[in-house]
Protein backbone atom coordinates (compact mmCIF):
# COMPACT_ATOMS: atom_id res chain seq x y z
CA UNK A 1 0.00 0.00 0.00
CA UNK A 2 3.02 2.27 1.00
CA UNK A 3 4.57 1.62 -2.43
CA UNK A 4 1.10 1.99 -4.53
CA UNK A 5 -0.33 5.18 -2.65
CA UNK A 6 -2.74 5.27 -5.56
CA UNK A 7 -3.89 1.60 -5.85
CA UNK A 8 -2.80 -0.74 -8.11
CA UNK A 9 -4.51 -0.61 -11.45
CA UNK A 10 -4.49 -4.34 -13.00
CA UNK A 11 -3.31 -7.25 -11.26
CA UNK A 12 -2.14 -10.01 -14.14
CA UNK A 13 -1.49 -13.22 -12.68
CA UNK A 14 0.68 -15.79 -14.83
CA UNK A 15 -0.21 -19.33 -15.68
CA UNK A 16 2.98 -20.60 -16.31
CA UNK A 17 2.44 -22.98 -19.00
CA UNK A 18 -1.04 -23.14 -19.23
CA UNK A 19 -0.72 -25.34 -16.75
CA UNK A 20 -3.09 -25.41 -13.67
CA UNK A 21 -1.53 -27.54 -10.50
CA UNK A 22 -1.40 -27.40 -6.97
CA UNK A 23 1.48 -25.34 -6.89
CA UNK A 24 -0.63 -22.86 -9.57
CA UNK A 25 -3.31 -23.16 -6.73
CA UNK A 26 -1.17 -22.29 -3.90
CA UNK A 27 -0.44 -19.07 -5.15
CA UNK A 28 -3.89 -17.80 -6.19
CA UNK A 29 -5.21 -18.70 -2.85
CA UNK A 30 -1.73 -17.00 -1.40
CA UNK A 31 -2.97 -14.09 -3.67
CA UNK A 32 -6.44 -14.03 -2.74
CA UNK A 33 -5.64 -14.13 1.13
CA UNK A 34 -3.42 -11.40 1.12
CA UNK A 35 -5.64 -9.08 -1.40
CA UNK A 36 -9.42 -10.56 -0.55
CA UNK A 37 -11.68 -12.15 -2.63
CA UNK A 38 -12.27 -8.94 -4.36
CA UNK A 39 -9.05 -8.68 -5.69
CA UNK A 40 -9.99 -10.80 -9.03
CA UNK A 41 -12.22 -7.95 -9.85
CA UNK A 42 -8.80 -5.98 -10.95
CA UNK A 43 -7.41 -9.18 -12.36
CA UNK A 44 -6.35 -10.25 -15.50
CA UNK A 45 -5.62 -14.02 -16.10
CA UNK A 46 -2.91 -14.87 -18.54
CA UNK A 47 -2.88 -18.15 -19.42
CA UNK A 48 0.96 -18.59 -20.83
CA UNK A 49 2.27 -20.60 -23.47
CA UNK A 50 -0.80 -22.33 -24.52
CA UNK A 51 -2.61 -23.42 -27.25
CA UNK A 52 -6.40 -23.08 -26.02
CA UNK A 53 -8.09 -19.55 -26.39
CA UNK A 54 -9.74 -17.97 -23.41
CA UNK A 55 -13.03 -19.33 -24.76
CA UNK A 56 -11.83 -22.75 -24.11
CA UNK A 57 -10.47 -22.19 -20.75
CA UNK A 58 -13.99 -20.60 -19.59
CA UNK A 59 -16.38 -23.96 -20.61
CA UNK A 60 -13.63 -26.45 -19.31
CA UNK A 61 -14.68 -28.37 -16.89
CA UNK A 62 -12.17 -31.18 -16.77
CA UNK A 63 -9.60 -29.74 -13.94
CA UNK A 64 -11.78 -29.57 -10.84
CA UNK A 65 -8.64 -27.40 -9.37
CA UNK A 66 -9.17 -24.69 -12.12
CA UNK A 67 -13.41 -24.83 -11.86
CA UNK A 68 -13.31 -23.29 -8.42
CA UNK A 69 -11.30 -20.08 -9.33
CA UNK A 70 -13.25 -19.87 -12.94
CA UNK A 71 -16.36 -19.25 -11.12
CA UNK A 72 -14.70 -16.65 -9.30
CA UNK A 73 -13.10 -14.62 -12.36
CA UNK A 74 -16.87 -15.17 -13.60
CA UNK A 75 -18.32 -13.65 -10.80
CA UNK A 76 -15.86 -10.63 -10.22
CA UNK A 77 -15.98 -10.56 -14.07
CA UNK A 78 -12.17 -10.99 -14.60
CA UNK A 79 -10.47 -11.45 -18.03
CA UNK A 80 -8.80 -14.65 -19.21
CA UNK A 81 -6.48 -14.01 -21.49
CA UNK A 82 -3.52 -16.36 -23.56
CA UNK A 83 -0.52 -16.50 -24.89
CA UNK A 84 0.99 -19.13 -27.64
CA UNK A 85 3.98 -20.21 -27.60
CA UNK A 86 6.40 -18.60 -29.57
CA UNK A 87 7.77 -19.94 -32.44
CA UNK A 88 10.94 -19.56 -34.47
CA UNK A 89 12.27 -19.67 -37.78
CA UNK A 90 14.19 -21.91 -39.73
CA UNK A 91 17.10 -19.22 -39.08
CA UNK A 92 16.58 -19.34 -35.65
CA UNK A 93 14.09 -16.21 -35.42
CA UNK A 94 11.48 -15.83 -33.05
CA UNK A 95 7.95 -15.42 -34.91
CA UNK A 96 6.60 -12.38 -33.59
CA UNK A 97 3.42 -11.61 -35.68
CA UNK A 98 1.46 -14.72 -34.46
CA UNK A 99 1.65 -13.11 -30.53
CA UNK A 100 0.81 -9.71 -31.19
CA UNK A 101 -3.25 -10.46 -31.19
CA UNK A 102 -2.89 -11.64 -27.59
CA UNK A 103 -0.19 -8.81 -26.77
CA UNK A 104 -3.31 -6.50 -28.13
CA UNK A 105 -5.88 -8.13 -26.10
CA UNK A 106 -3.93 -8.60 -22.86
CA UNK A 107 -3.31 -4.81 -23.08
CA UNK A 108 -7.10 -4.10 -23.93
CA UNK A 109 -8.18 -6.15 -20.74
CA UNK A 110 -5.89 -4.43 -18.15
CA UNK A 111 -6.92 -1.14 -19.33
CA UNK A 112 -10.83 -2.17 -18.77
CA UNK A 113 -10.48 -3.27 -14.91
CA UNK A 114 -12.87 -2.28 -12.64
CA UNK A 115 -11.52 0.63 -11.33
CA UNK A 116 -8.20 0.68 -9.01
CA UNK A 117 -7.60 -1.87 -6.03
CA UNK A 118 -7.48 1.05 -3.57
CA UNK A 119 -4.86 0.76 -0.74
CA UNK A 120 -7.97 0.98 1.92
CA UNK A 121 -9.39 -2.03 0.31
CA UNK A 122 -5.76 -3.75 0.95
CA UNK A 123 -5.64 -2.12 4.70
CA UNK A 124 -9.23 -3.46 5.46
CA UNK A 125 -7.72 -7.24 4.34
CA UNK A 126 -5.26 -6.55 6.45
CA UNK A 127 -7.00 -5.86 9.54
CA UNK A 128 -10.00 -8.44 8.89
CA UNK A 129 -6.39 -11.08 9.04
CA UNK A 130 -5.34 -9.91 11.97
CA UNK A 131 -8.18 -10.27 13.49
CA UNK A 132 -8.44 -14.09 12.45
CA UNK A 133 -5.11 -14.19 13.77
CA UNK A 134 -5.54 -13.14 17.24
CA UNK A 135 -9.11 -14.70 17.87
CA UNK A 136 -6.70 -17.83 17.04
CA UNK A 137 -4.37 -17.21 19.39
CA UNK A 138 -7.34 -16.79 21.68
CA UNK A 139 -8.61 -20.35 20.85
CA UNK A 140 -5.55 -22.03 22.45
CA UNK A 141 -4.30 -22.02 25.84
CA UNK A 142 -1.34 -23.95 26.64
CA UNK A 143 2.16 -22.25 25.67
CA UNK A 144 3.79 -25.34 23.35
CA UNK A 145 0.33 -24.38 20.86
CA UNK A 146 0.28 -21.40 21.47
CA UNK A 147 3.74 -21.06 19.83
CA UNK A 148 2.56 -23.07 16.70
CA UNK A 149 -0.33 -20.85 16.00
CA UNK A 150 1.58 -17.71 15.96
CA UNK A 151 4.24 -19.51 13.56
CA UNK A 152 1.10 -19.80 11.12
CA UNK A 153 0.01 -16.45 12.18
CA UNK A 154 3.36 -15.15 10.70
CA UNK A 155 3.02 -17.38 7.75
CA UNK A 156 -0.18 -15.91 6.85
CA UNK A 157 0.23 -12.46 7.43
CA UNK A 158 3.55 -12.77 5.59
CA UNK A 159 1.09 -13.83 2.42
CA UNK A 160 3.35 -17.45 2.60
CA UNK A 161 0.22 -19.20 3.36
CA UNK A 162 -2.97 -19.08 1.72
CA UNK A 163 -6.14 -18.65 4.13
CA UNK A 164 -7.82 -22.04 3.56
CA UNK A 165 -4.60 -24.05 4.46
CA UNK A 166 -3.99 -21.59 7.38
CA UNK A 167 -7.74 -22.58 8.65
CA UNK A 168 -6.76 -26.31 8.28
CA UNK A 169 -3.67 -25.71 10.38
CA UNK A 170 -5.45 -23.57 12.89
CA UNK A 171 -8.15 -26.05 13.45
CA UNK A 172 -5.29 -28.82 13.69
CA UNK A 173 -3.96 -27.06 16.80
CA UNK A 174 -7.10 -26.14 18.36
CA UNK A 175 -8.20 -29.56 18.54
CA UNK A 176 -4.66 -30.92 19.38
CA UNK A 177 -4.95 -28.43 22.26
CA UNK A 178 -7.92 -28.88 23.91
CA UNK A 179 -6.92 -32.94 23.65
CA UNK A 180 -3.96 -32.08 25.88
CA UNK A 181 -5.76 -29.87 28.24
CA UNK A 182 -8.65 -32.43 28.82
CA UNK A 183 -5.58 -35.01 29.05
CA UNK A 184 -4.01 -33.39 31.78
CA UNK A 185 -7.24 -32.52 33.66
CA UNK A 186 -8.26 -35.87 33.71
CA UNK A 187 -4.68 -36.80 35.27
CA UNK A 188 -5.19 -34.17 37.53
CA UNK A 189 -8.64 -35.68 38.76
CA UNK A 190 -7.73 -39.08 38.91
CA UNK A 191 -4.19 -38.11 40.96
CA UNK A 192 -6.52 -36.18 43.22
CA UNK A 193 -9.27 -38.83 43.91
CA UNK A 194 -6.00 -41.33 44.03
CA UNK A 195 -4.99 -39.09 47.30
CA UNK A 196 -8.65 -38.66 48.68
CA UNK A 197 -9.15 -42.62 48.40
CA UNK A 198 -5.56 -42.90 50.41
CA UNK A 199 -6.19 -40.62 52.70
CA UNK A 200 -9.36 -42.00 53.56
CA UNK A 201 -8.41 -45.42 54.13
CA UNK A 202 -5.20 -44.05 56.50
CA UNK A 203 -8.12 -41.81 58.32
CA UNK A 204 -10.20 -44.93 58.75
CA UNK A 205 -7.62 -47.46 59.77
CA UNK A 206 -6.28 -44.85 62.43
CA UNK A 207 -9.62 -44.51 63.98
CA UNK A 208 -9.49 -47.96 64.20
CA UNK A 209 -6.61 -47.70 66.11
CA UNK A 210 -7.58 -45.24 67.99
CA UNK A 211 -10.78 -47.40 69.11
CA UNK A 212 -9.32 -50.42 69.75
CA UNK A 213 -6.74 -49.09 72.02
CA UNK A 214 -9.14 -46.99 74.10
CA UNK A 215 -11.17 -50.72 74.06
Amino acid sequence: AKLVITGIDAIVVVIPGGRFNDDVVKVLQCVEGFFGESVWAHSVVLYNKTRMNPGDIWTDTTVPLQTEFIEKWRTNKADICTMPRALTDRDGQLQLTALWPHVRALKEAIVRRQGVYAPAAFRQVRRETLQLAEQALDLVQLDSWRQRMQQQNSLLLDGRLDRRTWEKKRDAIVKADRKEVSDRERLTALATAGVIVAGGAAVSAGAAACGGGAG
